[in-house]
């Protein structure tokens, strides 16, 4: 017997509209922030407010004001699925790709 594997790539912004998949694993620290629909909104603000302080912090050259980079973050799952199986696709891992944007460069 044969088996077929689906697989499905699905990106999804991690920013305040959020919301963590039920399969999502709990041991995922950015998907704990995000649990509480009463306090999410509130979590990830104050999570990328620590996050681009750091990098400005981190990236000092004519960035005199530490207000010059911003951190974007997507979380990448992949999800997979057995053809001859009665379930549906399920999440078989969770890969957050960041990217650091730069808002304004100060010309002389």
């Amino acid at each position: 017997m044969k088996s077929t594997l689906q697989l499905r790539l699905t990106r999804k912004p991690f920013d305040i509209t959020y919301v963590p998949n039920l399969n999502s694993r709990n041991t995922t620290n950015l998907v704990n922030l995000t649990r509480d629909p009463e306090k999410r909104e509130s979590n990830i603000i104050l999570f990328f407010d620590l996050i681009n302080s750091r990098i400005n912090n981190l990236l000092t050259e004519n960035n005199v004001n530490k207000d010059r980079y911003l951190v974007r973050i997507e979380i990448l799952t992949t999800w997979a699925k057995f053809f001859e199986s009665d379930f549906e696709l399920f999440p078989i891992s969770e890969i957050l790709h960041a990217t650091v944007l730069q808002l304004h460069i100060k010309t002389q």
